[in-house]
């Protein structure tokens, strides 16, 4: 997968903070790019990690260009922050501001874009679900969600019932989160997904269970493709999980070739 790196922003004005970040931008190996992704890792994660490899590779193929950006807020990217500074309004913020750069940089890199994607993993798929709905107007042709972050509420109960100390070590994790996550909740806003859909879960997934993913999925106007990945826990675990991912995107791209053509 050929790769550049790019370096975007010093400073967040509005919290007076460093907000350094990255963009990694995949290109096919055995096509010209005509359609771009832009595609989010989750809490605590980055652009390239191999799970998210397994998200990425399917648009590759398919002659996407995939933008990754390296979220602020992470133990595991050279962004600025650590994974204690996390929290969902940054993520948000900085999706915006990778998708914001990514437009831009098509545009002066006068890049063909036959199609637009949104893509996320975790709590990437709560930051692509955030700016498919408010950030992009008619311009998205579909969006792909991976074991996605739907409700802090949700996400709550899903933390407790790992373990009986699971809030306890949330709190020392991440401080803010008892009361930042609860105020995050796609499920009211389902109606504005206006555009196709798809929705995975990991069959053993316990950190975000499949049902979660399943309610929202249910609320969707325009949901095309839901599936269980049965190999997998929270990323994407097991030999199978790609081809269903591949097999999500083609049911999205039939979609929205119906769509045109009728």
């Amino acid at each position: 997968m050929p790769a550049a790196t790019f370096s975007i922003g010093t400073q967040d004005d509005a919290a007076g903070a460093d907000a350094r970040m990255t963009m990694t931008v995949f290109e096919p190996t055995d096509r010209p790019a005509t359609s771009l992704a832009v595609v989010f890792h989750g809490r605590n994660g980055s652009g390239d990690a191999p799970h998210m490899v397994r998200l990425l590779r399917p648009y590759l193929r398919r002659g996407y260009r995939v933008v990754a950006p390296n979220l602020c807020g992470s133990d595991w990217n050279d962004s600025a922050g650590t994974g204690s500074d996390f929290t969902i309004s940054m993520q948000v913020r900085d999706g915006r501001r990778a998708l914001r750069w990514a437009l831009e940089h098509a545009a002066r890199a006068r890049w063909q874009i036959d199609r637009m994607a949104l893509a996320g993993h975790s709590m990437g798929g709560y930051v692509a679900s955030q700016l498919a709905i408010g950030d992009l107007g008619g311009r998205l042709d579909h969006l792909m969600l991976v074991s996605t972050f739907t409700s802090g509420a949700r996400q709550i109960e899903a933390r407790r019932a790992l373990a009986p100390d699971a809030l306890e070590v949330l709190a020392r994790e991440l401080p803010k989160a008892a009361t930042e996550w609860p105020r995050h909740d796609i499920l009211p806003q389902a109606a504005r997904f206006t555009f196709p859909t798809a929705i995975l879960s990991g069959a053993k997934d316990r950190i975000v269970p499949a049902r979660n993913c399943k309610e929202l999925f249910d609320l969707l106007p325009r949901g095309v493709c839901y599936i269980v990945m049965p190999e997998a826990d929270h990323c994407m675990e097991g030999k199978t999980s790609e081809g269903f991912i591949a097999g999500a995107l083609d049911v999205l791209e039939a979609t929205v070739a119906t769509v045109a053509t009728s």
